[in-house]
């Protein structure tokens, strides 16, 4: 399913996280979740027993962009290709993914997903993947800016421009504020 969408689509998804998403250890010196554009920072002590796995929060936020990317470009195909992280990990993000393709956000519909061909496929780091490569290095400086946002980050100054906008909705979304 993925290949066939690989060559029709004109565009791919690439996602990896920096940080970890677990919210029982919680590393005081790198207290962030990143997922491409999305951070969660501080999750499990703010919001105690209404808490949701971190990665389930970016995969929404990251979709709600990409679902507005895709209407602007009148377009439907998006393959997805994510960094293997483990048989338990990667079951359990297959099944945020589809839970979020048939049910939808807050902010959008069921439908609107529905709509979308979006298979997703998982592939091991040293599998060397260009768009998960690239994935990662925009993770690292966008944390670094989220946590230290007054520090020089040439990294994250290169990374900016790129940030999907249009209309009211932009690519970065730093959650909880």
């Amino acid at each position: 399913m993925t290949e066939t969408c690989l060559s029709t689509s004109r565009f791919i998804a690439f996602f990896d996280e920096c940080g970890d998403h677990s919210l029982t250890k919680i590393n005081p010196q790198w207290p962030i979740f990143l997922l491409c554009m999305v951070v969660v920072e501080s999750y499990k002590t703010r919001y105690e027993d209404k808490a949701r796995n971190p990665y389930d929060v970016a995969l929404e936020y990251n979709f709600e962009r990409v679902l507005c990317f895709l209407e602007s470009q009148n377009e439907t195909a998006l393959p997805v290709i994510a960094e293997a992280r483990g048989k338990l990990e990667d079951d359990e993000l297959r099944a945020s993914f589809y839970k979020l393709m048939t049910k939808g956000t807050y902010y959008h519909r069921a439908a609107c997903f529905r709509l979308l061909d979006c298979p997703i496929s998982f592939r091991r780091k040293n599998d060397n993947i260009a768009g998960i490569q690239l994935a990662d290095l925009c993770a690292y400086p966008v944390a670094r800016h989220v946590l230290r946002p007054d520090e020089v980050n040439r990294p994250f100054d290169v990374v900016r421009p790129h940030f999907y906008r249009n209309g009211g909705v932009y690519g970065l979304k730093v959650f909880p504020k």
